[in-house]
């Protein structure tokens, strides 16, 4: 059963939480005395802010004459945590973590219909109801891997959403490179693969009017610090950063860096247009100028992609050089 979402506190409130952790992250000692002298409050009230962030999961220990100190830099989803690394004006700036939820995305979708702003973020550290494309399950142990969904309101018809996957797919790449030093590539339409291997998964879903989108979820997963020993009958090779990199990889700052990746990218695309987009997706593509196979159920197509058209078809050189587009429905990329 889905652990019931906390009461979002007030902005002050949420401020001053945040003022603490800051302090905390230094990671020596400091009194309740100098606490409330640095916020402007009493010290039964940084106490029970103390008392609130421990509840939330951080590891604080109170200790007489010597004040709080965080016993470990931690790697929880805290939003404190991961808004101290951003440097975006939009994305993250509104955030909702949850220790368990059903799906990112079903809780992204309620915040927007429920009005929510544009860059608000949803993250959980474990998902009991987790899907990708074809509502195919995504398995994860609590605290090991990112597990988010991204609100955008964008300036786009229906017809060319699939622009959010890519620019959440180019933006996790360089997420990835920038933590690590190792280079990911996209497998169309939604995959995120390392050295051969799955590493990522991108959902898009979007409610709009005949002309315009309303709102789109973008959600991820991405395999950082867990790899499977078995995986289910039938599922394609996976990977994750800490087996890649041989080191276990900080998700806060991952996922902050992904952020700001992204709102670079975003504001570029809001004032100039998503048409750049195709061209940073096919430098990281692993299926531009391969040969590929297309299985659509029915039938097997094979040929050279081609890249994409604006809205998000893959473009295939068959045999004689005829050309065919396939769609992102059911359909299975095989490179």
């Amino acid at each position: 059963m889905a652990a019931k979402p906390p009461g979002r506190l007030p902005a002050d409130l949420e401020n001053i939480n945040r003022e603490i952790l800051e302090r905390l992250l230094e990671q020596t000692p400091v009194s309740g005395e100098a606490l409330a002298a640095r916020l402007g409050l009493s010290r039964t009230a940084v106490w029970k802010h103390i008392r609130r962030l421990k509840g939330s999961g951080l590891a604080i220990e109170s200790r007489p004459g010597k004040g709080y100190r965080l016993i470990s830099r931690p790697d929880f989803l805290h939003p404190a945590l991961i808004q101290r690394l951003l440097t975006t004006r939009i994305l993250g700036q509104t955030i909702h973590t949850f220790s368990e939820i059903d799906s990112t995305n079903s809780r992204a979708r309620e915040l927007a219909e429920q009005g929510a702003g544009e860059g608000t973020l949803v993250a959980a550290e474990h998902q009991t109801r987790g899907r990708g494309r074809m509502d195919r399950g995504w398995l994860s142990p609590p605290g090991e891997n990112l597990l988010f969904s991204l609100l955008l309101r964008p300036h786009l018809p229906p017809q060319q959403t699939f622009s959010l996957i890519m620019l959440a797919s180019v933006s996790l790449c360089r997420a990835v490179y920038a933590e690590t030093g190792l280079e990911a590539g996209i497998k169309w339409p939604n995959d995120i693969y390392l050295k051969g291997k799955k590493l990522a998964g991108i959902l898009a879903e979007f409610a709009a009017d005949s002309d315009r989108v309303n709102h789109v979820i973008i959600g991820l997963g991405v395999n950082v610090n867990w790899f499977p020993e078995k995986l289910p009958p039938g599922s394609q090779p996976a990977t994750s950063l800490q087996q890649e990199a041989g080191r276990r990889i900080s998700r806060v700052n991952l996922l902050a860096s992904f952020l700001n990746q992204a709102e670079g990218l975003y504001q570029e695309a809001e004032g100039q247009g998503y048409g750049f987009l195709r061209g940073e997706w096919g430098g990281l593509s692993l299926v531009q100028d391969r040969p590929v196979r297309i299985e659509t159920g029915k039938e097997t197509w094979r040929g050279i992609a081609r890249g994409i058209d604006e809205q998000g078809a893959l473009i295939v050189s068959l045999a004689g050089g005829r050309q065919k587009l396939f769609h992102t429905g059911d359909v299975h990329l095989r490179i």
